[in-house]
């Protein structure tokens, strides 16, 4: 039984990582409810997520996977919140409970995966060398995707050919990635590049090649959200470096030595790329002008009317993944996650969420070994730029957002079990 255990969770990572390089490529078959085909790739991780639990939980095994209380209770409300919109609109929104299933799936699939991190005994610096090398292989195919198709609708066209059905928006010469947004690419590889950058200070210097590849893939995004992110990661961690300067009077040459290199990569950067330099100042001074901030602004708007609808939405939201009812558009959600949140579950509900995603992050922070809490404060720099990135990206409710962080900070909080 051990013997298979172990097969089971070799197999997994394996899938796991794969399941993050490939990203949005396998969707080819076609599901009601939904706009885009099924995510092939999604569907068997979720399989190997109720196997798992299966095997490990309902047999005599040494090894359990276990919810942690605070998700368990996060999953429970917004399922309470789903049973309540369809009680408050009088009818059961079929597409609103597939999206709760998926989140449920994806939360259990997290843990499952931070489990077995645990299970296999792995240091934290081999499952941070994990996360690298998976988007370092997967940044390396969008680099691929931005040379073969810097259009994207030529990109969608032959990936119809194929059978796989993706809606994506007109992009030209952005770096998408293969989950075909530059937005959600960029989001999210600002976390392997804040590890990047933690080993580089902790383990190797040569881990800045990795940050400074991420950080170039992020610029070529061209995303305002991305750079927006990477920024206040940056500045928070600045600025903790720079608070204990003033403590201890010393300053790392490694930070000394990754600020000349980032000075001058910037300068050639502009020299010799100026078209693209000149594209990426345009992309803020235009912010007004810009035909996709105007559609968040809008967004932000109609998502205030609805909260605002009645004190019970106020008090207790429309339901989860109701908001499409609400919107009475073509949208299963609006583009900012906070306010998708608030009129989801209410002012309520939301309340009690923050808390107990608070109370987990200070737990996981308890965990850690004091030589830790340094890869702590990335991690918080990281999630609270991810709060803020989510005004203008859904990116709380991304699955591959969910099923990168979660699983890292499930594995963290395993930390209780090694110290």
């Amino acid at each position: 039984m051990i013997f298979t255990s172990k097969k089971i969770i070799d197999y997994t990572l394996f899938y796991y990582a794969i399941y993050l390089i490939l990203g949005n490529l396998l969707r080819i078959i076609n599901i009601p409810f939904f706009k885009n085909n099924l995510l092939v790739t999604e569907f068997l991780l979720y399989l190997f997520a109720l196997l798992s639990l299966f095997v490990f939980n309902l047999n005599n095994n040494k090894y359990k996977i276990k919810i942690p209380n605070e998700l368990f209770i996060i999953i429970l409300i917004y399922f309470i919140s789903y049973f309540l919109g369809s009680l408050y609109h009088g009818y059961f929104l079929i597409n609103a409970f597939m999206y709760s299933l998926r989140l449920f799936l994806l939360i259990l699939s997290s843990i499952v995966i931070g489990t077995f991190f645990y299970f296999k005994k792995y240091e934290i610096k081999k499952v941070i060398h994990f996360y690298i090398f998976v988007f370092f292989m997967y940044t390396i195919i969008a680099w691929i995707i931005f040379i073969a198709y810097p259009d994207s609708v030529k990109l969608w066209t032959k990936l119809e050919q194929f059978g796989i059905i993706f809606n994506g928006d007109p992009h030209v010469r952005r770096l998408l990635g293969t989950y075909f947004d530059p937005n959600f690419f960029g989001n999210i590889i600002i976390f392997p590049t804040l590890l990047s950058l933690y080993s580089y200070y902790r383990y190797d210097k040569r881990y800045i090649i990795y940050f400074l590849f991420f950080s170039l893939s992020i610029v070529y995004t061209f995303s305002r959200s991305s750079l927006f992110g990477f920024i206040i990661s940056l500045s928070i961690i600045a600025i903790t470096m720079f608070i204990s300067f003033i403590y201890k009077r010393y300053l790392n040459k490694k930070t000394i030595y990754l600020g000349i290199v980032i000075i001058i990569l910037s300068i050639i950067f502009a020299m010799f790329n100026y078209n693209e330099f000149e594209r990426l100042v345009m992309r803020f001074a235009n912010i007004m002008n810009d035909a996709s901030a105007t559609h968040r602004f809008r967004d932000f708007y109609l998502g205030i009317k609805i909260i605002y609808k009645s004190f019970y939405i106020l008090l207790f939201g429309t339901g989860y993944n109701y908001v499409q009812n609400d919107l009475r558009l073509n949208l299963t959600s609006l583009d900012s996650s906070i306010l998708n949140t608030l009129i989801s579950l209410g002012t309520l509900g939301t309340i009690i969420v923050f808390i107990l995603i608070i109370n987990y992050l200070r737990k996981i922070y308890r965990n850690l070994a004091d030589e830790y809490h340094s890869l702590y404060l990335y991690i918080i720099s990281y999630l609270i730029s991810s709060v803020v990135m989510s005004n203008f990206n859904n990116l709380l409710y991304y699955q591959f957002y969910i099923m990168t962080i979660l699983p890292f900070l499930i594995f963290l909080n395993k930390q209780k079990d090694v110290n």
